[in-house]
């Protein structure tokens, strides 16, 4: 289980890291990560992202939900063409949800 949110970038460069922090005080709050900088990544890009985990998790989690319940292309129509089309957009959507509980996966269970 991974410390829950949320989660926020210290602005201030330590020994050549940018922090992310969780607990809404400075003065109480601790370090989830440490984005060392080399000055040859996106650090503070980086460290954005770390600190959006959280969020994104709980996001994903609802969205993949939400897609599970309802049927997302509607009914499939009679002409060849039109399910032709459905087939498609479905194949992608469907995709889309296995690399949505992959990542959840990745995030929750390390694989």
């Amino acid at each position: 289980m991974h410390t829950p949110g949320p989660w926020w970038v210290d602005p201030t460069l330590k020994l050549g890291a940018i922090d992310v922090r969780v607990d809404d005080s400075p003065e109480t709050s601790v370090i989830v990560a440490s984005v060392h900088c080399t000055r040859t990544l996106n650090e503070a890009d980086n460290a954005q992202l770390i600190a959006a985990s959280p969020d994104l998790l709980v996001a994903a989690k609802a969205l993949l939900r939400l897609c599970s319940t309802i049927e997302v292309l509607g009914e499939w129509e009679a002409t060849d063409t039109n399910q032709k089309m459905r087939v498609t957009e479905r194949a992608k959507v469907d995709k889309a949800l296995d690399d949505m509980q992959a990542a959840i996966a990745k995030a929750t269970q390390g694989g």
